[in-house]
C-alpha cells in the first residue's frame, strides 16, 4: 500500500497549477483586474486606459452643444451589414459658461454640421465629454466593462475546476499504485489547447484504457506513469500533469526511482 499526503504548500501549488502551462490565465487576470481601480480612481484624461468608464463612477452633467465636424474613420461589422464609424467634433459650454471642444464616435447616431446635440461631461473635468449615446473612442465602454468582470469570473470557474481535480488527486494518493501507461492515440489541437491522449495501462493483469487531457508543451512521449487508486483503478491521473517536485516524491514512495 502506497500513500502520500500533500502538505499545504503542495496543495496551493497544485490548486493554481503553477508552472504547468497555465501562465496565460495568470497574465489575463493580472492585466485586466487592475482596470477596475484604474477606471474608478484615476482622472479622466488620455493617460487613463480605461477612461471611457469614468462616466460610470464620477458625477457628470449635461449641456447643449453644436456639431462642428463630421467624418468617417472606418467601419464595423461584417459584410453585407457593415456600418460606418462616424467621428463628430463638437463644442459646448460647461456649467460656468466656459467653452470646450470634444470628439465622439458612433455607428448609430447620424448628425450634420451645425446640429444641436446633448453633451455629457464630467463635472470635475469638463474636457472629458461625449455626445449622449455615443462613445469617446471607437470601442465601446461595454467591452472594457465585460473584460474587467469576465477575467475574475473565468478565473473563479477555472480554479473551482482545479479544486475538484486536486480533491480527486488527494483521494487517489491515500492508497495509490503506479503503472506504466502506453500512449495509443493523441488528438492534437494546438499548442495553446489541451490534447486528448488515450493511454492503456496494466492493473493486476488487466489492461485498462483511459483518456487524459494534456497541453502539447508538456512531456507526452510514448510511455508515461499512470497514478491510480488501488481500490478503484479507473480513478486515475496522468503523473506528468502534477508539478515535478511532487512527482519525484510520489515516485520515491512507490520505489520507482
Amino acid at each position: 500500500m502506497n500513500t502520500y499526503k500533500l502538505n499545504w504548500f503542495e496543495r496551493i501549488w497544485i490548486f493554481f497549477h503553477l508552472g504547468k502551462g497555465k501562465g496565460f490565465l495568470w497574465f489575463l487576470v493580472i492585466c485586466l483586474i487592475p482596470l477596475i481601480p484604474i477606471a474608478i480612481f484615476l482622472p479622466g484624461d488620455a493617460s487613463n486606459p480605461a477612461q471611457p468608464m469614468q462616466f460610470l463612477w464620477k458625477k457628470s452633467a449635461r449641456s447643449k452643444g453644436v456639431v462642428l465636424t463630421k467624418g468617417i474613420i472606418g467601419s464595423r461589422g461584417t459584410r453585407p451589414n457593415m456600418k460606418p464609424i462616424w467621428r463628430y467634433g463638437f463644442s459646448f459650454e460647461d456649467q460656468h459658461g466656459t467653452l470646450f471642444e470634444g470628439e465622439s464616435y458612433s455607428t448609430e447616431l447620424i448628425f450634420e454640421k451645425g446640429d444641436t446635440v446633448e453633451v455629457k461631461f464630467l463635472i470635475s473635468n469638463p474636457g472629458f465629454s461625449k455626445i449622449k449615446g455615443s462613445n469617446r473612442y471607437t470601442f465601446s465602454v461595454g467591452w472594457i466593462f465585460f473584460f474587467c468582470c469576465a477575467a475574475p469570473i473565468f478565473a473563479i470557474i477555472f480554479y473551482a475546476a482545479n479544486g475538484v481535480w486536486k480533491s480527486r488527486l488527494e483521494q487517489i494518493l491515500k492508497d495509490f499504485e503506479l503503472s506504466e501507461g502506453q500512449k495509443s492515440k493523441k488528438n492534437s489541437k494546438s499548442s495553446f489547447t489541451p490534447s486528448v491522449i488515450s493511454y492503456s495501462y496494466e492493473v493486476q493483469g488487466k489492461t485498462l484504457l483511459r483518456k487524459f487531457k494534456r497541453l502539447n508543451d508538456e512531456k507526452s512521449l510514448g510511455t508515461d506513469w499512470i497514478l491510480y487508486q488501488r481500490t478503484d483503478p479507473k480513478q486515475a491521473i496522468l503523473l506528468g500533469s502534477i508539478p515535478d517536485p511532487i512527482v519525484k516524491k510520489i515516485l520515491l514512495k512507490a520505489n520507482k526511482c
